[in-house]
């Protein structure tokens, strides 16, 4: 069969699932006087995904958005404010030439007032009753950049003052908090933004149908068992749910049947050579987490009761699946990441230092 589950790679995958977090997102966006909202979760947690899938969605929804334009600023991010004027610009103009050709003429993007034309630009969309979506994935990178001003915040607030332009940013952090460590930390920029940001997660359980739905679709049983392991092995990590339905629907065919047995052995297999992917997401938990993960993968038997962890190291685990809840207890949400804890050994565990006197 066709190969539906892409991991990394030079291109976004096609968005599967999260039509919870489609639903909220156009709760924002499609209603009468639109919000401007943030999207934030971790590394390798379908941000991207989820951010090019909605631009796309959107872009059909022309009774609402004359368009919509998606730009990773994570790839040579802006350094100066009068780069990502530019950046935002070419968006802009490039996304408007077949929607609007007569406004996207108003972008001359040699032009040093590059930030007026673009102030007419919307002006005009708004006379004529139109809306642009911009997304602006990786607006973290852009905060890192030391030359970014207060300057070219206010410049960008006062643009999506008008109702002719609505904006959503990815990134890992919400904007209050990156805007508190940065130059332009004095800005009110993030103001402008719905208080509560969209956090991306792991996948829920209702998202497995259309995880599954290209398996099903080409004739392949996935029975009750080998969905379940799905859940436990990759606990709803976007990048490990997708490794692991890739290396399955390799094998797949009509008349294929997934069950427990095969999700084990291909999870087993992942494990005897870990993927860069899975390193990657050890790397990104301080160590705090990591010594949180590992204490739950070492005592996975009877679990960890929930008064050993504070609410704010329960939310961290929660968070990204790698623990759940039963009763006063908590337990391995995601048996990759606990297994591949075990195999960095115990110098990552968290000390315990009510017990660490007796150990003497």
């Amino acid at each position: 069969m066709n190969h539906p589950y892409q991991v990394l790679g030079t291109s976004i995958p096609e968005l599967l699932a999260r039509r919870r977090l489609i639903y909220r997102l156009e709760r924002h966006l499609l209603k009468p006087s639109p919000d401007h909202v943030q999207v934030v979760g971790p590394t390798l947690f379908g941000k991207s995904v989820l951010l090019h899938g909605l631009a796309r969605r959107l872009e059909a929804a022309d009774n609402y958005f004359v368009a919509a334009a998606y730009d990773d600023l994570r790839h040579a991010p802006p350094t100066d404010d009068a780069t990502f004027r530019r950046r935002f610009a070419e968006v802009v103009k490039k996304t408007l030439a077949t929607a609007k050709p007569d406004v996207a003429e108003y972008l001359d993007l040699e032009d040093k007032g590059i930030h007026e034309l673009l102030d007419l630009a919307f002006q005009e969309l708004e006379q004529q009753g139109a809306r642009l979506l911009v997304v602006l994935d990786g607006f973290d990178h852009v905060l890192a950049g030391t030359g970014i001003t207060r300057n070219l915040w206010g410049q960008l607030r006062s643009l999506a003052q008008k109702s002719s332009l609505r904006l959503v940013t990815g990134g890992r952090h919400p904007l209050r908090e990156l805007f508190k460590t940065e130059e332009s930390r004095t800005s009110d920029f993030w103001e402008i933004f719905y208080d509560t940001p969209v956090a991306v997660g792991p996948f829920e359980k209702d998202d497995w149908d259309d995880l599954l739905a290209p398996l099903t679709g080409a004739g392949v049983t996935v029975d009750g068992s080998g969905r379940k392991e799905l859940i436990n092995w990759s606990g709803g990590v976007p990048v490990l749910a997708a490794s692991l339905l890739e290396r399955l629907a390799a094998d797949a065919r009509d008349g294929y049947a997934i069950t427990k047995s095969e999700v084990d052995k291909t999870a087993e297999d992942m494990l005897e050579q870990p993927p860069a992917h899975l390193e990657q997401l050890w790397d990104d938990c301080d160590f705090e987490l990591r010594g949180d993960v590992a204490t739950l993968a070492e005592r996975e038997c009877d679990g960890v009761l929930l008064s050993e962890f504070s609410t704010q190291r329960q939310r961290a685990l929660w968070g990204r699946g790698y623990g759940v809840t039963s009763g006063n207890h908590m337990r391995p949400g995601c048996r990759l990441m606990a297994r591949y804890a075990l195999q960095k050994g115990r110098a990552t565990r968290r000390v315990d230092f009510r017990t660490a006197g007796q150990e003497h």
